[in-house]
């Protein structure tokens, strides 16, 4: 918000300025891209003589162009005027092409400024009352910037991350609820129900946990590392028997048989 004072508004003295073409040669020919300013225009320049406002009002459509970055008077004639003529919007933007074309000239040799260039309009002191009204539209758009919800915003994030804790811890105890259950498996899980009963039949055990040990390793173990796990038993059972000597090896055949019980 500014003061925008009457004065913005009156007519400049005549003024004669260049046509489009005569601007354009001007600053083509002008290889120094730091001149702002053409002129003074005469009567034999092509051109007319007009009266201006100190202030114009852009069209929509071309104010991001201002709002980009700062234009001086002949980037603004470069830049806004090609796009207006892009558009196909002369005739719609003449004011505003007029305006700058007028931003553009100086008036009397050694000028170093338009005659429309004027002090930018200042922005007063905010009151209490403006001050206010602002901060409510912005907690009004932006609630996480109202202070006096700050403790009920932080109590809700506290919610938040406690739920997405205990979700987290759930999801790691199943994780190794499954793990755990993953390697503790019995000979149950390898052989089945009925392969079971046999296996109990044949180790003499009423309890399948008490078979031996190799049906409990076969059962934890990858499928790969079955055949080495009985060609070891053997060696084991070899050991235990004192008969070395005895020839024994293991095939993948025979272990298959062994898991078909």
């Amino acid at each position: 918000m500014v003061e925008f004072q009457n004065a913005y508004w009156n007519l400049t003295a005549a003024v004669y300025t260049g046509d489009d073409v005569t601007i354009d040669n001007a600053l083509t020919a002008d290889a120094d891209a730091d001149i702002q300013v053409l002129g003074p225009f005469v009567a034999g320049d092509a051109g007319t003589v007009r009266r201006f406002r100190c202030t114009v009002v852009v069209p929509p459509a071309y104010v991001t162009l201002f709002l980009a970055a700062p234009l001086m008077p002949r980037q603004a004639w470069e830049t806004v005027r090609a796009q207006i003529i892009a558009d196909g919007h002369e005739a719609a933007c003449e004011p505003l092409t007029n305006y700058l074309r007028l931003a553009l000239t100086i008036v009397n040799t050694g000028d170093t400024k338009s005659p429309i260039a004027i002090a930018p309009p200042t922005a007063p002191l905010a009151d209490n009352f403006l001050l206010d009204r602002r901060h409510s539209i912005l907690t009004q758009d932006f609630p996480v910037l109202n202070t006096a919800l700050a403790g009920i915003h932080h109590n809700e994030i506290a919610n938040e991350l406690h739920t997405l804790v205990t979700v987290t811890q759930n999801a790691n105890a199943d994780a190794n609820a499954r793990r755990l259950a993953a390697q503790n498996k019995t000979p149950t899980d390898l052989l089945g129900a009925t392969g079971s009963i046999t296996l109990q039949r044949y180790s003499h055990q009423n309890n399948i946990n008490n078979a031996p040990n190799v049906w409990t390793l076969m059962a934890n173990r990858k499928k790969s590392q079955h055949l080495n796990i009985w060609q070891w038993e053997v060696n084991r059972v070899k050991e235990i028997l004192n008969e070395l000597q005895l020839q024994f090896v293991v095939d993948a055949s025979a272990v298959e048989v062994l898991k078909s019980l």
